[in-house]
Order: structure tokens, then C-alpha cells, then sequence
């Protein structure tokens, strides 16, 4: 065996075997090689020696240790021992186990370096991310794995991904949402979008963001690969809403273009706390979809801006003043803050009412359309949400038909923001999350008129009449108007009001509510409704505010200041006077009396008359229920009580029963109970007789009447019938 000396000729992995094998040879060319392998990865390998050819089946097994530590010189002499029993003393060999005993896994772990580069050379381009297994390439991610403890470069997919922001996103309600803005590269492509943080682990934005070729064949190592390339990405909170907002001590305006905080070029100087020049908004602003479009100008005071608010007044002239300076007003006083009532515009087809809201909505983006409002067909929640997110904006809910559903739409858009709470919702892990009340002004449009107490409360009702619609004629002011809503200039205006607003915001604020009690006492006797008299003072608010800051940059002067304010006072008085007519006409007390002389007129229920012997009204019988027959007049319906000469004695239960029920056929719900509607017509003076001076303390009296006795509301003959 011993023919010279042997040298370690190569070094290589056999994957088949899972071993290291060295060739021993006196020279490249030796016949009859030797060839020692390494079995295993750990501290215990097992030895095997060879002589002759791998690839020859006559080779021969010369020996094979049981597993022993390499590094023991005594485990190697060992294993020397058992060839030196066979061959006798081998010094060649005993020094090549000695070399391999020393140098073995610092060869191995060159050699997975060498392997590991050579794969790594087969991509273009690579960038081992630190501190990970993964590898960024053209061709995807790459991951280092071990296989029979050799590491091999493992494709985990044929894209590569990484998060350039993390978006907080926030709402102004207490809520956030974490977004992920990703750039996925395929192919030498890319293409950047957001998605959910939520939906990132689960990695199924894979197949809705990425072309269909795109694929990954490990999901956790390719999210874990995204992560470990991503820990760069910044984090950055963008608010998704509109309106007034304290950002670190200064008030100021959000919207689609960022916040204002003041004009711009108006820096104090060395008194300067913060203006518009000196510290601009850093943060951002995620406007999506068409609220994106709610933007204003850069609010710069200049002759641009002074015109801008000339132009504001224009569509005054547009229709009846009682419809359009109250409207115009609504859009100046949604800039202000938060509201606790509705605008419902209303009118024929053909009289302007969606011209008008337009124009009135032109004032929150250029060329706001019909597209950036709502319809009623939407649904409850949908409209609620971009309700909440437009705050201090005019939000245009458009074709009110009073059909139960728009009912049930604008009664609870009205009652959430009068109260200034929303639904309370869920999250998916059961938690609750931050309620979504209305924040902007709502103004719906429709041609007919919302019905109810409830609604009328919450709802300013702006009719345009007959008479005073807007003209659409080639050359009418009304296409003036609109031309300069397509072009911003009212936009333009309303960006200079809140960019004047903002560095007096906050003492506005402070001073809003007893501007409002002021306001409110100057029509106390004319408006008893506390909502009605909010509603006046709040349009008045709008009215004032406005004429202040056109005077204060030189739109107008003082005497124009006078003659607007005065009109506008007129205009607004007009309409509050509307409303209260409105709102008489839906007191429950006087709805009653109208159901029931519906109920009786249309046969649905009769009263008798005990003055004649047949029970029959001697005048105007159909009124009261009768109708002719071939032998006289006969009761239709329910019997609801009796008309005696002191009064009209209804029974209590059914009279109330049938109102509510056609009530409910017209699809207006009367809401009142019993005892409401019994106190309501001793308050008002409408009941002859109670008995409340009696021991039964009753709103009824108790009487015989046609032989039955009963409690009855004694009610004076004219509540039905003057």
C-alpha cells in the first residue's frame, strides 16, 4: 500500500451519502487512489476509508470507525490503529489524519462559502439582507438553507417585496389604522400600492396587487424576507378626514392639499408662533377616492383672494333670498365647526334646488360635481361614514323621495348628529370600536319636504317656491356662478376664510357658545323650539364671520358690510320663520286632529251625534263618518265616540289606535302615547271636562253614554272641525 507519499488531492460534498470525502493519491493521475470520508455533520463522525476508484465497483472497503470526536488525537489514533492492523505503520496517512483532525471543518466551512458564492454568482444581481438567511435578486427572494449540513441557496419566490411607509392612519375619532405601502418588484417591474397591515401576514394581496406569474413558494419565509427588508420604513401618520384639527398647540384646517394654518407671506416675524412660512404642515393628508378632491387653494391674501370674495356673493341673487343667502350662509358656518342640525333643500323640478347645492358645495374643492355627492340609494352605513370623515365641510346627500328608507336615512343622520354620538360598533375581536357621529353639515335635496316632529327639529327645510327658482337662461347670473365654481374661485374664498380663521380659532372657540346665546335671545319669542333658535343663531354665525373676513382683507368696506349683514338678518329670519310654520304644522297635537278627520272623512271611522235620533250628523255628514246609502246615510268604520252638545267625546284608546294606524299608511309614524296626547290637550285648552279635581286624578271623564260607561276624552267640537 505504502508506494510514496499520498497527499489530499481534492475536497468534496457527496449529497448522496451525506459525507465529506477527501481523494488521497501521490498525483492526479494515480491508478489506485485512496479515497477518506467524513460522515456526519456533528462532533461524532463516522471515518471511512477506500481504495480504489469510487466508480468502480471493485473498490474496497478498507476500514470504518464507530462515530468519534474528530478533534481527540486519541479517537484518530484509534482509528489509525485498525489500518495499521492491515496495512502496517502508514506515516503518510497518520499525518493526513492528523492534518484532517485539525483542519477539518475550517475546510468544510470554506467550502460551503465557495459553493454558496458560486450560487450566489448565477444571479446577476443579489443583496444579502444583514443578519437573515434571505437574499434580494432580480429573479425574487433567495434563502439560505442546509441541507445534510451543506447550505444550498433555496428560491422562496419569483418576487421581491418591501414596505416603504408604514401609514397610520387618522380618522379624528379616537381611531387608527395601520396601512402598508409596498414596492414589489417582478421581473424588473415594480409597482407600488397599500394594503392593510391586517392582511400582510396572510400574504393574500400576493395574488389581488401582483400579476397572476407571480408566486411564492414559501409563504412564512417570504413575509419574514419582506420584514427583514423593510426595517427601514418609515412610519407616518396621515390624517383621512377633513376639517379643524389642534396639531402640536396650533389649530388648523385639514384638508385634501395638506393644513392650513394661516395665510401664506404673512409671517410676523420676531413674534412669529408658528405661522404657515415658518412651520408647515410635515405630516400628510390620505383623502381617498372622491373626498381627494376636497381641496382649497394655496391661502395667500392678495387681490386674487379679495376678488374671490366678491364673487362669493353672487349667488345671493340666484333665487328667492329666504332660500339662497340661509344657504350660502349653511356652507360658511359648516367651516366653523360642528353642527347639530340638517338643511334640507326642497322644490320642483326645474326650480334650481341641486344647482344650488352644487354652487353651495363648489365652496369645499374646484369644480365640485354631482358626482361628489351621495344619493339616498346608498347605503345607511356608507353614508354615515363619509359623513364622519368630511368634518367642518357641507356633505350633499341628493334625491330625498320620502319613501320610509330615506325616512329612516335622514332621521338617523339627524338624531346622531344632534347628539353627537354614532353607532356603536364592534371590532373583530369583539372589542368596541370609536363611535363615527356625523361631523359635516348635512344638505339633502329632494322635492319633497321631510314630514315628522322629530325630523322637522333636526332639519332646516329651505323651499324654493314657484315663483322664485333660479333662471337657466343662456345669459342668466346662475351660469356666471357656475363658471366660477368649475375654476376654484369659490373655492379660492372659502381656503383664504379658513386660512384667516386658523390663528384665531382657538379664542373663537371659546367665545362660540355665548356669541351663540346672544344670538339666540334675539329671537327667543320668535322661534320657542331650542333647536330652531340654534339653527338662527348658527346661520347668523356664518353670515357674521364671513362679512368679518371680507372686511378684514378689504373685499369690502364698512358700509357694504352693513347693508349685507342687515340682508342677510332678513333673508335667515325669513327662514327660520318657514321652519316654524313647518314645525306647528307637525305637532303631534295638531296631527291628531288631522289624522282623525282623515280617518273619519275617508270612512275608515264614524263619531255619533246624540242630537238626532238616528245618530246621523244633521250637517255635513261624510265628515263625520256616514255615508249615503238607498235608504239614507249608515256609520262606516269604527265608532270612535259621540259629538254632544258640550263636546265631542272620544274614546281614548281607539281614537289614538286609529290615528297612529293612518298614520303609518302614509308613512309618517305619529309618536306619542297616551298620556302625552291627554296632557298635550289640557295643556293646549282643548278639553272641556276632566276629572283631575275628582279622586280618580284622570285627563278622562267618566260618563254614561248610550247606555255604556266609559272614560272619555271630553274635547271641545272645533279641535276637529272650526
Amino acid at each position: 500500500m505504502d508506494r510514496g507519499q499520498y497527499k489530499i488531492i481534492s475536497f468534496e460534498w457527496d449529497p448522496l451519502h451525506g459525507e465529506w470525502r477527501y481523494k488521497l493519491a501521490t498525483s492526479e493521475d494515480d491508478p489506485s487512489p485512496f479515497f477518506f470520508a467524513v460522515r456526519g455533520e456533528g462532533k461524532k463522525p463516522t471515518l471511512l476509508l477506500w481504495q480504489g476508484d469510487l466508480d468502480d465497483p471493485t473498490n474496497v472497503l478498507v476500514a470504518q470507525s464507530d462515530p468519534i470526536d474528530l478533534y481527540r488525537e486519541k479517537s484518530r489514533d484509534d482509528f489509525y490503529a485498525t489500518v495499521v492492523d492491515l496495512f502496517g505503520p502508514l506515516p503518510w496517512f497518520r499525518e493526513v489524519l492528523t492534518y484532517i483532525g485539525r483542519n477539518h471543518y475550517a475546510e468544510v466551512e470554506k467550502e460551503k462559502s465557495r459553493r454558496h458564492e458560486e450560487k450566489l454568482q448565477e444571479h446577476t444581481a443579489y443583496q444579502h439582507i444583514s443578519g437573515t438567511p434571505y437574499y434580494i435578486t432580480r429573479d425574487g427572494f433567495l434563502m439560505d438553507v442546509q441541507r445534510h449540513g451543506v447550505p444550498e441557496l433555496e428560491v422562496i419566490s419569483n418576487f421581491t417585496a418591501r414596505v416603504l411607509e408604514e401609514l397610520v392612519l387618522d380618522d379624528g375619532g379616537g381611531s387608527e389604522e395601520r396601512f402598508y405601502k409596498i414596492e414589489a418588484r417582478l421581473e424588473g417591474g415594480a409597482r407600488t400600492f397599500e394594503i392593510p397591515a391586517t392582511a400582510f401576514d396572510r400574504m393574500r394581496w400576493v395574488r389581488a396587487r401582483l400579476p397572476v406569474r407571480a408566486d411564492y413558494y414559501n409563504k412564512t419565509h417570504v413575509r419574514r424576507a419582506i420584514q427583514a427588508a423593510s426595517t427601514d420604513a418609515p412610519e407616518v401618520r396621515a390624517f383621512t378626514h377633513t376639517g379643524w384639527r389642534l396639531i402640536n398647540g396650533r389649530w388648523g384646517y385639514v384638508h385634501a392639499g395638506g393644513v392650513i394654518f394661516g395665510f401664506v407671506g404673512m409671517c410676523p416675524g420676531d413674534g412669529c408662533q408658528g405661522c404657515q412660512d415658518c412651520r408647515p404642515f410635515e405630516g400628510r393628508v390620505a383623502l381617498r377616492g372622491k373626498l381627494a378632491r376636497r381641496m382649497f387653494p394655496s391661502p395667500t391674501n392678495d387681490a386674487k383672494l379679495r376678488e374671490a370674495v366678491r364673487q362669493s356673493f353672487a349667488p345671493w341673487e340666484l333665487a328667492e333670498e329666504g332660500v339662497t343667502v340661509p344657504l350660502n350662509a349653511v356652507a360658511k358656518r359648516a367651516a366653523l365647526g360642528r353642527v347639530d342640525f340638517n338643511v334640507h333643500l326642497s322644490g320642483r323640478t326645474g326650480l334650481g334646488k341641486t344647482a344650488l347645492a352644487l354652487l353651495a358645495l363648489s365652496y369645499f374643492g374646484a369644480g365640485l360635481r354631482e358626482e361628489d355627492t351621495v344619493s339616498f340609494e346608498s347605503t345607511p352605513n356608507a353614508i354615515e361614514a363619509e359623513t364622519f370623515l368630511l368634518q367642518d365641510q357641507l356633505h350633499v346627500l341628493d334625491d330625498y323621495l320620502a319613501t320610509p328608507e330615506h325616512k329612516r336615512i335622514l332621521a338617523r343622520i339627524g338624531r346622531t348628529a344632534a347628539n353627537n354620538t354614532g353607532r356603536a360598533r364592534s371590532r373583530a375581536d369583539g372589542t368596541l370600536a370609536g363611535e363615527r357621529p356625523p361631523r359635516a353639515l348635512v344638505l339633502s335635496t329632494g322635492e319633497d319636504v321631510p314630514a315628522g316632529e322629530s325630523l322637522t327639529a333636526r332639519t332646516l327645510v329651505l323651499q324654493v317656491p314657484e315663483s322664485g327658482g333660479v333662471n337657466f337662461g343662456p345669459d342668466a347670473p346662475v351660469n356666471r356662478c357656475q363658471t366660477a365654481a368649475r375654476e376654484g374661485i369659490y373655492a379660492r374664498a372659502m381656503g383664504g376664510y379658513v386660512g384667516w380663521l386658523a390663528p384665531q380659532y382657538g379664542e373663537i372657540r371659546n367665545r362660540f357658545e355665548d356669541e351663540r346665546a346672544a344670538l339666540r335671545r334675539e329671537v327667543w319669542n320668535f322661534a320657542q323650539h331650542a333647536r330652531t333658535l340654534n339653527v338662527y343663531a348658527d346661520l347668523m354665525l356664518g353670515l357674521r364671520y364671513w362679512l368679518d373676513y371680507a372686511r378684514d382683507i378689504n373685499a369690502i368696506d364698512d358700509e357694504e358690510y352693513e347693508q349685507r349683514y342687515e340682508r342677510g338678518k332678513r333673508a335667515i329670519l325669513r327662514a327660520v320663520g318657514a321652519q316654524v310654520t313647518l314645525q306647528e304644522a307637525q305637532n303631534p297635537l295638531r296631527r291628531f286632529s288631522v289624522l282623525l278627520k282623515e280617518a273619519l272623512s275617508s270612512g275608515h271611522a264614524h263619531l255619533v251625534h246624540l242630537e238626532t235620533s238616528n245618530g246621523r250628523p244633521k250637517k255635513d255628514p261624510e265628515r263625520w263618518g256616514w255615508r249615503k246609502v238607498s235608504k239614507g246615510y249608515e256609520p262606516q268604520g269604527e265608532s270612535l265616540g259621540w259629538v254632544l252638545p258640550d263636546g265631542l267625546y272620544l274614546k281614548p284608546d281607539a281614537s289614538l289606535r286609529m290615528a297612529k294606524e293612518v298614520a303609518r299608511r302614509e308613512g309618517e309614524p305619529l309618536v306619542i302615547s297616551q298620556r302625552d296626547l291627554d296632557r298635550g290637550l289640557f295643556d293646549a285648552g282643548w278639553l272641556v271636562a276632566t276629572d283631575l279635581k275628582k279622586a280618580r286624578g284622570t285627563y278622562t271623564v267618566r260618563r254614561r253614554i248610550s247606555s255604556k260607561d266609559g272614560a272619555f276624552l271630553c274635547v271641545k267640537r272645533e279641535y276637529l272641525y272650526l
